[in-house]
């Protein structure tokens, strides 16, 4: 063990520095858990002298040590270890985090401390990690528990640096029946959201993953605030995310509300984005719509072309030109091979 040998288990606040820290830390486990068995399940080499080894903890606590895990209890923990060694190949870091292998329900004491937990933990960097290990790992009601835990504080959580990542994972891995109540803390403060550097992802994974009929009051207000949203660094992906994932009657309002500015926007560095990305994944309508609204006056549509943010809009323009030109060749063509 090097003199300055560090240990640091940050989901459990553990940090041990130095050889007599060590040696003090090997002395209160042999005391807490006097049965303590440790099992190498596999070893993986990596760079700069460390190595990420996959250990098994079995024991009983005779005092409290690991605060997950009653005393006078056996328990079973996974943990994943990152080792590194000095030139001399002596002990210098040791970096422990908790391993979520196989279902969470198998150790019934590990969910039950994080569901305690949760709101706490979704605050550190350390712990909101180890929340989206066990959501990735756990079943459908193992991750519903887990995400129940919001219930009543989405809004500020989502505005978290941290929690807001565990609301994203919950977002992603449950079915939207499920989350209702992730969606009615939305209700009404939408484009507020939209506007927000965090809450934006938030929102855009709500539009990416639930059906947008039942997100119509959301998206409704987002379409009510979309030219100041457009123009906005954070917004305008929320809007994209419309463009992409909303129903054809979404889509067409959004691209109405944005018609009437489509020159002024296609020459903004971020409302450019949502005037191509209606261009891409907006009906035949749609496209037509902004097409003459971006061509109407010949002047402004030569400008535009030679505009170092609006040619990219206008590229996309002349893209979609030409492949309906093409597409009513091919139609002639066929239709004078049939008669």
């Amino acid at each position: 063990m090097a003199a300055n040998m560090r240990l640091d288990w940050q989901e459990v606040e553990w940090d041990y520095d130095g050889q007599q820290d060590m040696c003090g830390l090997y002395s209160k486990l042999k005391t807490a858990v006097p049965d303590l068995r440790v099992q190498v399940q596999r070893i993986e080499m990596e760079e700069n002298f460390k190595v990420r080894i996959h250990l098994h903890f079995s024991g009983t606590q005779a005092e409290p040590l690991v605060p997950m895990f009653p005393v006078g209890e056996r328990f079973n923990l996974f943990m994943i270890s990152t080792t590194g060694f000095d030139k001399s190949l002596r002990l210098q870091s040791d970096t422990l985090h908790m391993s979520f292998e196989g279902t969470l329900g198998w150790q019934p004491s590990i969910f039950q401390w994080l569901l305690e937990s949760a709101n706490e933990l979704a605050s550190k960097e350390s712990g909101c990690r180890m929340l989206q290990r066990a959501v990735d790992a756990g079943q459908d009601r193992e991750r519903l528990a887990l995400a129940e835990r919001f219930r009543g504080r989405v809004w500020d959580a989502s505005a978290s640096h941290t929690a807001n990542f565990v609301l994203q994972k919950c977002v992603i891995g449950l079915p939207p029946s499920a989350l209702g109540f992730v969606v009615e803390a939305f209700q009404g403060r939408a484009a507020e959201a939209a506007a927000h550097p965090i809450q934006s992802r938030m929102l855009e994974r709500l539009l990416e993953y639930f059906p947008a009929d039942e997100l119509e009051g959301i998206i409704g207000e987002l379409i009510s605030q979309a030219a100041e949203l457009s123009r906005n660094r954070f917004g305008n992906f929320a809007l994209q995310r419309v463009l992409e994932h909303g129903t054809a009657a979404q889509r067409r309002a959004l691209v109405e509300a944005l018609r009437q500015d489509a020159a002024e926007l296609a020459q903004h560095y971020a409302a450019s984005n949502v005037i191509r990305c209606a261009l891409i994944h907006g009906s035949s309508g749609d496209q037509c719509v902004l097409m003459e609204a971006l061509t109407a006056d010949p002047a402004v549509s030569r400008g535009l072309e030679k505009h170092r943010t609006a040619s990219f809009v206008m590229r996309e323009l002349k893209a979609l030109r030409r492949s309906a030109a093409m597409a009513e060749a091919a139609g002639s063509r066929l239709q004078r091979v049939s008669l």
